[in-house]
């Protein structure tokens, strides 16, 4: 009971952080026009929908999310993009791994839906990381990226 509490506490934390943040940006997007607390309730309620439409609809969604940042004008903002969606994507699921393995036959031996989950998080994030260190690199050397 104890964990399911702390996990209910840590997954309650966790959306609180992506609400205000997406928040953050909502309003700094807007130039200060669109309130913070009103970005907060926008993020909620889109959430709300997805989840109420279920994993299949979700899984559908990671499908084409990658596709709007990638056609932009600025490709190194788009990349920029598209590596925070990578990011955001193995952080967010990472506190509900168990809805990655709904579609497994109730026999799958554990080390397999172990193994499925740890490399589905994995490669995003060591992707992620490396992209990261290389553009923290590339931008202590050229002056034109500080």
């Amino acid at each position: 009971m104890l964990v399911v509490v702390f996990y209910m506490i840590a997954t309650i934390g966790w959306n609180a952080i992506n609400s205000i943040s997406g928040a953050a940006v909502l309003h700094a997007v807007s130039d200060g026009r669109f309130p913070i607390w009103a970005g907060v309730i926008v993020i909620c309620v889109a959430v709300w929908v997805i989840c109420v439409l279920g994993i299949n609809w979700i899984h559908r969604l990671d499908t084409f999310i990658w596709i709007p940042p990638l056609i932009g004008s600025d490709k190194a903002a788009a990349i920029l993009i598209f590596m925070t969606l990578i990011l955001a994507f193995s952080i967010s699921r990472v506190n509900c791994a168990a809805d990655y393995n709904v579609r497994m036959a109730k026999d799958t031996p554990r080390w397999k839906i172990f193994g499925a989950t740890y490399v589905g998080i994995f490669f995003p994030t060591v992707l992620v990381q490396t992209l990261g260190a290389a553009l923290y690199t590339d931008t202590v050397a050229n002056a034109a990226w500080k």
